[in-house]
């Protein structure tokens, strides 16, 4: 009787752990394929950037280039499309108040005096800017632009400095607020085509044709679209 039990025993042992050894045995079918652990594709945005800083023109190349250029308030607002985290394009504005003075010798007593003219400085134009470490927290930025600068007419005497070619060359450092939010410091320098216009007979703003830059702010981006995983057909394992 006791060996007819124990042998009960067994079976009921033995059928109860069949299902897990044949699982083991033999484990489910798992669906593979690329479009299952695609992540979410990047949406492309368009970012707006607006930065504040302070500029440091500076003149050269000109028969009239004398005088000092003081440091000017600067503003710089981007709109760029991005089509992916790592880069983008658009457009590029920037202006600053500058404020001039030099000591001339007057032509009748030779006594000295001193003249000064605060003039409002501009560049706008094509940009491109590159983020190569997009997923970081803290990335290098680079941005590049071309377009257009400008220079109203100084006072009591000066040219009207119309639209030159000009170019500017930024580095700096992004920081990650957000998803959408990011802060950025640009240290930047910019060149423009000298305009050659000279007053001979009194004193004259010269063209502020290069400078340097610093620039701190912040920019928001609006993503286009809706977000979407990689679609492809699951290929099961054989």
């Amino acid at each position: 009787m006791s060996r007819i039990i124990a042998t009960g025993a067994l079976l009921v042992v033995m059928l109860s752990e069949a299902p897990q050894l044949a699982l083991a045995a033999n484990p489910p079918l798992e669906p593979t394929g690329p479009g299952l652990h695609a992540g979410a594709r990047p949406l492309p945005r368009v970012g707006f950037t607006l930065l504040a800083g302070l500029g440091l023109p500076a003149c050269g190349g000109m028969q009239s280039c004398y005088g000092t250029f003081g440091t000017a308030p600067s503003l710089q607002a981007l709109v760029l499309y991005q089509p992916h985290p790592s880069w983008a394009f658009g457009l590029l504005g920037q202006i600053e108040r500058i404020h001039w003075e030099a000591t001339e010798r007057s032509m009748l007593d030779g006594t000295q005096y001193r003249v000064e003219s605060d003039v409002t400085s501009g560049f706008a134009g094509l940009a491109a800017r590159v983020v190569p470490l997009p997923e970081l927290f803290l990335t290098p930025v680079v941005q590049v632009a071309v377009g257009w600068a400008f220079q109203e007419r100084g006072e009591p005497y000066g040219c009207h400095h119309g639209a030159r070619p000009a170019a500017q060359l930024a580095v700096g450092g992004r920081a990650r607020v957000s998803s959408s939010t990011s802060v950025f410091v640009l240290a930047s320098a910019r060149l423009a085509a000298d305009g050659g216009c000279v007053v001979f007979d009194a004193p004259s703003t010269p063209l502020a044709a290069w400078g340097f830059a610093f620039h701190a702010g912040a920019s928001f981006d609006l993503p286009l679209g809706h977000a979407h995983a990689g679609s492809a057909t699951p290929n099961l394992r054989e």
